[in-house]
């Protein structure tokens, strides 16, 4: 008796085990991946902004910023409900100061619904890059000065 209970729980844990390691419905957010490729990619005098502050802790453990990589890192919006005006206004100091910007969205429909953010960097670059790592989403952006 032991050996069929022993046998069924052997049966269930590696079909958990599995469906965990090897179904994307289950995979968590790559943020070890996200971080590497911001790394690998970035220019010196790049931004990141994060477009939920939570995001900040968990996305600080991977990047470590070296000299020749992006160097600041703008967690917007600052508050929620987000400050549409305050969030422009901070996005057009950022772009007068940086040529490229990262932009790492993750529940951004609670932190940015009307997609201000994302919206005015279209609105004001071009966009030049774009990967999913898990529900996260990054997109690379060349501003134009500040609008």
């Amino acid at each position: 008796m032991a050996g069929v209970a022993g046998l069924a729980l052997l049966f269930f844990t590696s079909r958990s085990l599995a469906a965990y390691y090897f179904e994307p419905k289950y995979a968590r957010d790559d943020y070890r991946g996200l971080a590497y490729y911001i790394e690998r990619t970035a220019q010196s005098g790049d931004a990141i902004v994060l477009s939920a502050p939570g995001q900040a802790e968990v996305f600080g453990y991977y990047y470590s910023r070296r000299p020749q990589r992006a160097d600041a890192v703008y967690p917007l919006p600052r508050q929620r409900p987000i400050d549409a005006a305050q969030t422009v206004d901070e996005l057009g100091k950022l772009a007068r100061s940086h040529r490229r910007v990262w932009l790492v969205l993750w529940a951004d429909d609670e932190s940015d619904p009307n997609g201000v953010i994302e919206g005015w960097l279209r609105d004001n670059g071009s966009l030049v890059d774009e990967k999913e790592f898990g529900t996260v989403r990054v997109e690379l952006y060349r501003v134009t000065g500040g609008g």
